[in-house]
């Protein structure tokens, strides 16, 4: 029944990874005491979702389902087509997770220093599309793994300022919201690799192409965004003048 041979080792040490973390959340997250009006409300699970929340839906949606799509298909594509080696290919994931780790925070930080979030989340999305587009189109080794970088880059750039909007939406509804947030994402998640491999039947070229174009396409939500955001700060303006 149980057989364990040089396979098992990822998934044996991700599993020891995972106890670890419930030894931390076990050991320093402790429940928050529930006050006793809170708990006496009743739980309404009717709402509605403004263009706005929509819009950064779309963007959070599109950003996941090209990531896990392209990390899909690239695991193919560097085996049978660039005849990477298994190490090779891993290099590659590493390179793609490590920016992504670095860059955020940093993005989330000092970004709005030089760019608004709005910008941000446009450059982003064309570098990271850009790069899709030209990903299938590059040779050797040393510029794959540069155009995954400049990849990586690009969603790092994307994935901190939605969800940060997505927090400012509203101060009592937060956790909703990124609950909502993470299960559109999920929903990425799991169509990016599925229309991934079948895209490959017409072609490697195919699943890269189309995943940048589709990032690119999605730029035009950022501008209807921006007007979400003119429409909301003008509400907002309205009503500090009536409480003046």
């Amino acid at each position: 029944m149980f057989h364990l041979d040089r396979f098992s080792v990822p998934f044996i040490l991700a599993a020891l990874l995972g106890f670890v973390v419930l030894l931390i959340i076990i050991k320093w997250l402790k429940n928050t005491e529930v006050k006793s009006r809170i708990a006496s409300e009743v739980v309404k699970f009717s709402f509605s979702l403004s263009n706005y929340f929509i819009i950064l839906l779309l963007l959070s949606f599109v950003m996941q389902f090209v990531v896990t799509l392209f990390e899909t298909v690239f695991s193919i594509y560097g085996k049978d087509e660039l005849a990477f080696t298994t190490n090779q290919v891993g290099i590659g994931f590493m390179l793609c997770g490590s920016v992504m780790a670095v860059l955020q925070p940093v993005f989330a930080t000092y970004g709005e220093k030089i760019l608004t979030s709005k910008q941000q989340i446009t450059l982003g999305l064309l570098i990271s599309g850009v790069s899709l587009i030209v990903f299938p189109f590059v040779s050797g080794e040393l510029y794959i793994y540069v155009t995954i970088i400049i990849f990586a880059a690009g969603g790092a750039m994307v994935t901190p300022n939605l969800l940060s909007a997505v927090s400012l939406i509203s101060k009592e509804n937060t956790g909703r919201n990124i609950s909502i947030q993470s299960s559109t994402n999920s929903i990425g998640q799991i169509l990016g690799p599925v229309l991934g491999t079948w895209l490959i039947a017409g072609g490697f070229y195919y699943p890269f192409i189309i995943a940048g174009v589709t990032v690119l396409v999605s730029m035009g939500l950022v501008y209807f965004l921006k007007q979400q955001d003119k429409e909301v700060n003008q509400i907002l303006l309205a009503d500090q003048h009536k409480k003046g």
